[in-house]
């Protein structure tokens, strides 16, 4: 499962990669909603807009969630999210 997760992280961030760079283009990574990963570079910055609250049902049956938010990338390539064009971004 984590293995999974790793390997969607690291195709997002491909994808926002390959995004061309053209006037007027924005960073996450001067957004207010912008989450630094601590250790991690920018590129794994998450943004706070958009939050995911997971369920995990446990052995003993009981449930335990956590919140978490998605990766940037995941919302720059997500046009009903953020978008290329940075709909959400708000300056610092």
């Amino acid at each position: 499962m984590k293995l999974l997760y790793v390997l969607q992280t690291i195709l997002h961030i491909t994808i926002l990669q390959s995004i061309h760079l053209t006037e007027g283009y924005t960073s996450c990574n001067r957004c207010k909603f912008f989450l630094q990963q601590k250790g991690l570079p920018e590129s794994f910055g998450k943004c706070m807009l958009y939050p995911r609250i997971d369920q995990y049902f446990l052995v003993r049956g009981l449930m335990e969630k956590t919140t978490d938010y998605s990766y940037c990338s995941t919302a720059r390539n997500i046009e009903s999210l953020c978008g290329e064009k940075a709909r959400h971004y708000e300056e610092i």
